[in-house]
């Protein structure tokens, strides 16, 4: 296999700051090989690696990505849950095999431009106005009765993702570092034998949908030794929106890592049509987050959630540590899905079973959990084994533990239950009473 360095294909004396078309070039030249990038900082458009092409990135390189909206053209893919045309991802993986990225430098998306016109947009709530949201609009149609989670469907600025790695397999990302993303950050869509080891994600806490690691639809994915601090959810596993054409997300492990500041450390949902199963979270801590281990999905998306085992993860300075919300409310205004009665079984239902918490420590709490079932569909079969749970002293301010709807308001500050089958063996909350069903 070839290894070449990337300065090998820089035209002597290259004065200009867009190496697009040079790492393009490079790239091509360098499938089956190994494509080396050296200290440096390569602004450039948007990349997309073929099989068989190892990149090493090394220390102090940085690849950052143009903020120029015109230039990530209109491409297939899932955004939010939905099939449609979005804005080409900075770094794609596209109908690939064999890739592996490593490597101690840093993949930069700029994001800082894409944020604030989101912002903007989100205020006014204008339809497409820019040339790229007009295309966007032309090729998806209908878009503008499509949920959304508050990415900006409705004015159709699909912003792009950092990486995704889109109907491939055999994908290895190591050592390496994401930073500053326009989207979510890390987006595994439809790939299969998937791993990250080792990878570092940041973005600013208020950087909107900024997830920092996003399973969708995949099969057989792991993620070891990473740290994530983003501005939404941390690790996120989906499996899509419509219930005619996804399939679920299986076999994923999350290992050994570290969650900062997200809105959630580990979460399923809230688009789960196809299903989640299968999913171990070990050894892991989250800290500062807002939710630790997070389930939430509403009627609508149907879908299966299954075994799923979280075993020796500690939290501190988590909102609640753990949630379960068929009532999640954000991307839907209407009442349908909220009510407290129960509501014909049909294949838009959702299910969720057989949950394992185990070895588990969580301290400075503000609530210690919230399990909301259907009462059509009640949670099934969750099992709390040897778990801690310490809250902080009631300050009087009130947090929001899950975005839900239809469900009453209450300053219990234990573990709530709605329409859920939760055991406890040998468990401590330091909240009286420690768990509290409530019948509507």
């Amino acid at each position: 296999m070839a290894k070449m360095n990337f300065m090998e294909f820089v035209p002597q004396g290259f004065s200009g700051e867009d190496y697009s078309e040079i790492f393009g070039r490079a790239l091509v030249e360098c499938a089956g090989g190994t494509l080396v990038v050296p200290a440096g900082t390569y602004r450039t458009g948007s990349l997309s690696l073929p099989s068989h092409t190892h990149l090493v990135l090394e220390e102090g390189a940085v690849i950052r990505f143009l903020d120029d909206f015109s230039v990530y053209e209109p491409v297939l893919t899932r955004w939010e849950g939905i099939d449609c045309h979005a804005m080409h991802p900075l770094l794609w993986i596209n109908d690939s095999h064999d890739v592996t990225i490593e490597g101690q430098g840093t993949l930069d998306g700029s994001g800082a431009a894409w944020w604030k016109y989101i912002f903007e947009r989100r205020a006014v709530q204008t339809e497409p106005e820019l040339d790229v949201e007009k295309r966007l609009a032309a090729l998806n149609p209908g878009f503008e009765s499509q949920p959304g989670g508050g990415g900006g469907r409705q004015t159709q600025f699909l912003r792009p993702p950092l990486l995704q790695v889109q109907n491939s397999r055999e994908v290895s990302l190591r050592g390496v570092r994401l930073r500053n993303s326009p989207f979510w950050t890390c987006h595994i869509l439809r790939s299969s034998r998937v791993s990250l080891e080792d990878v570092s994600i940041a973005n600013p806490y208020d950087s909107p949908n900024t997830d920092g690691i996003d399973i969708e639809s995949s099969v057989s994915v792991s993620v070891r030794r990473c740290v994530v601090d983003v501005g939404d959810d941390g690790i996120a596993i989906k499996s899509g929106s419509d219930v005619s054409s996804v399939a679920a997300s299986e076999h994923i492990l999350v290992e050994d890592c570290t969650v900062l500041h997200a809105h959630g450390g580990v979460v399923i949902g809230s688009e789960t049509s196809g299903g989640v199963h299968d999913v171990r979270v070990r050894n892991c801590r989250f800290s500062g987050t807002d939710r630790g281990v997070r389930i939430k999905t509403r009627r609508g998306r149907g879908g299966d959630i299954s075994r799923i085992e979280v075993d020796g993860v500690t939290m501190d300075h988590v909102i609640c540590p753990f949630t379960v919300n068929m009532y999640y409310r954000w991307g839907d205004d209407g009442a349908a899905p909220y009510s407290l009665h129960p509501q014909p079984v049909t294949a838009i239902t959702p299910s969720v079973s057989n949950l394992r918490y185990r070895n588990i420590v969580a301290t400075h709490c503000r609530v210690a959990g919230f399990f909301a079932g259907l009462p059509e569909m009640p949670i099934r079969d969750a099992l709390f084994q040897n778990v801690v749970i310490a809250c902080l002293p009631d300050d009087g301010d009130r947090y929001e533990v899950e975005m839900f709807r239809g469900i009453p308001e209450s300053q219990y500050r234990g573990i709530r239950l709605i329409n859920a089958d939760v055991r406890f063996e040998n468990t401590d909350v330091n909240i009286d009473p420690p768990s509290q069903m409530e019948a509507y």
